[in-house]
């Protein structure tokens, strides 16, 4: 039956609007989802189109909210990110135009995205994880 449903429901990676939670380290743990297992003790840096590069230690769950209109990205972010991934595709935006990322209100990055950077290692951890690009912000 589950692997019906993942047969009819395909994941979407390229939603426009995101509501979740990056974890640090072992967080994790605790978590809800969790019930004691340790398989999910690996980090959750990675949530559909974002990633924390690095993590500072403020806090160990972070809550993002995004929301893209047009080629408008805008994020909220809470402190304990220092770098953020914001990863592209064509299926979101219109890359050929001036792309425009906010975090938290401010402006970050406002220029057309260059893409083909090596996306080697995002594809050896999920071969499904297709996007033509990526621009990491230091927040």
């Amino acid at each position: 039956m589950l692997k019906q449903l993942f047969k009819e429901n395909k994941r979407d990676l390229y939603q426009t609007e995101l509501h979740g939670k990056l974890y640090y380290r072992k967080e994790v743990l605790n978590d809800q989802w969790s019930n004691g297992n340790e398989y999910y003790l690996a980090p959750r840096d990675r949530y559909f189109w974002i990633k924390a590069i690095n993590f500072s230690e403020e806090k160990k769950v972070i809550a993002v909210n995004t929301k893209i209109t047009g080629n408008i990205v805008n994020i909220n972010i809470e402190a304990g990110v220092k770098t953020l991934r914001v990863y592209l595709s064509n299926k979101m935006m219109d890359l050929s135009s001036e792309v425009e990322i906010n975090i938290n209100g401010r402006n970050k990055f406002k220029n057309i995205p260059s893409l083909g950077q090596d996306m080697s290692a995002e594809l050896k951890r999920d071969a499904g994880y297709i996007f033509d690009g990526y621009i990491d912000l230091e927040l």
